[in-house]
């Protein structure tokens, strides 16, 4: 079995054209040093955004329904990697 080192983070990004008070939220995969970043579709205000947990503040429904879709999404993520690695699958993280 091959030595890797994965991470995997949620982070909000604004864009220079961002017009908008919400900013895009993306995650950034890091595997073996090679990174790579890409767009979850889904927007939070920073006012709310908890960087820390990487997920938004609040108990609001609308907070609840983000975060339930990242859980969901970082979940997914995790176990592709998890299988990968356990079927001895050669690959990288650029996509």
């Amino acid at each position: 079995m091959l030595t890797r080192n994965f991470t995997m983070f949620f982070y909000l990004k604004k864009r220079s054209n961002h017009t908008e008070d919400e900013h895009s939220i993306y995650a950034r995969l890091t595997l073996n040093g090679e990174r790579v970043e890409i767009s979850t579709g889904r927007k939070c205000e920073p006012a709310k955004w908890n960087p820390k947990k990487e997920r938004k503040n609040g108990t609001r429904e609308d907070a609840k329904i983000l975060n339930a879709y990242l859980d969901t999404l970082q979940f997914r993520i995790y176990e592709i990697y998890r299988q990968a690695v356990e079927s001895d699958i050669e690959f990288n993280i650029i996509i």
